[in-house]
């Protein structure tokens, strides 16, 4: 019952901010992603619903996601010559949703400048492993290299976190607006994102 009784209060709270002309509105993101240092390349997608609390406030719900994938480099010469690409690739997913509050640093007839804040939470999967060696042929007398994995860490994760956004957005119709959003978040699990993406909304 809390679940929807927490549905039916954030829709009479949207309610009730359209019925004193304060405004909501939808926006669809894509962008470019980093995670970790910034080394493993990856995308970010998802979407967020905001709608006012006063002048300069404002509520949000964002749900999305996140690819991210690399490689390590291996290769070798099987006894024939010829030159064999074994490279091991990795990849790290996940979907998350946030909520929190934001604020209008700057609002235009076009042009509007925001920060939003939120408590996020993230299911992940990762096939990236903790420590990796490779035994080469003089090694094993075989006749290719061998890797050796050790995973010492949980590969699928749920995770409570932070995630905070600066967004600009030009309005280029009196409903439709074009984003710009640079994002950063953190979670319990250790894993740091970042992110700037480009997203399309609509005015409600």
């Amino acid at each position: 019952m809390k679940p929807i009784a927490l549905i039916l209060l954030l829709i009479a709270t949207s309610v009730s901010a359209q019925d004193k002309g304060q405004k909501s509105s939808i926006q669809l993101f894509l962008g470019k992603s980093f995670h970790g240092t910034g080394d493993v390349f990856g995308i970010e997608y998802g979407g967020i619903y905001s709608s006012d609390i006063g002048r300069k406030s404002f509520w949000f719900a964002e749900a999305g996601g996140s690819i991210h994938d690399d490689r390590w480099p291996l290769y070798y010469t099987n006894p024939s010559g010829e030159w064999i690409d074994a490279s091991i690739h990795y990849t790290t997913a996940g979907v998350q949703a946030t909520g929190g509050v934001g604020l209008k640093l700057l609002t235009k007839k076009r042009h509007d400048i925001g920060l939003r804040l939120g408590i996020m939470a993230r299911y992940q999967s990762s096939s990236y492993w903790d420590y990796a060696e490779v035994l080469y042929p003089p090694l094993t007398n075989l006749d290719f290299p061998v890797a050796h994995f050790i995973n010492t860490t949980p590969k699928k994760t749920m995770s409570l976190g932070g995630r905070g956004s600066f967004s600009y957005s030009f309005t280029f119709t009196p409903k439709f607006f074009l984003a710009l959003n640079a994002s950063i978040q953190t979670d319990s699990n250790g894993d740091t994102l970042t992110s700037a993406t480009l997203g399309i909304g609509r005015k409600l």
